[in-house]
């Protein structure tokens, strides 16, 4: 939950900051969405660089009644690649349609569905 709060509130700072050079005739949304997409990817890369495994890298806290095997499931789906990473969290755990993603990450939403196919089946490999 922390991470969550921690990229929104980077966003904002973000939008912000470059408040003074946004074009008013481009939308805001999408220009929300790239930040927070780039802030994710900025999070991905340098998480591959010091794999150290931290509940505060997660999505969100596990509340499941089976805390380790929802520490499991996290730790796949931080392993899967960066593209399939984004696009499951998007869709999982900030509720994003495949057309608002396709929409900030600039890809056609035939691609969203196809990475949201390889991340599950990724992960049901990885779980079994």
């Amino acid at each position: 939950m922390e991470f969550s709060k921690d990229i929104v509130q980077e966003t904002f700072t973000r939008l912000w900051q470059k408040r003074t050079s946004l074009n008013p005739h481009k939308s805001l949304k999408a220009y929300l969405f790239r930040i927070a997409i780039n802030l994710l990817t900025d999070h991905f890369r340098k998480k591959k660089r010091n794999p150290s495994f931290s509940l505060n890298n997660l999505p969100s806290q596990p509340t499941d009644d089976h805390p380790e095997k929802m520490l499991t499931i996290y730790d796949a789906i931080c392993k899967l690649p960066e593209n399939l990473y984004i696009t499951f969290v998007l869709s999982r755990f900030q509720g994003l349609s495949y057309q608002e993603i396709a929409q900030a990450c600039q890809v056609s939403v035939k691609t969203v569905e196809s990475r949201m196919g390889k991340a599950l089946k990724m992960l049901r490999e990885m779980l079994r």
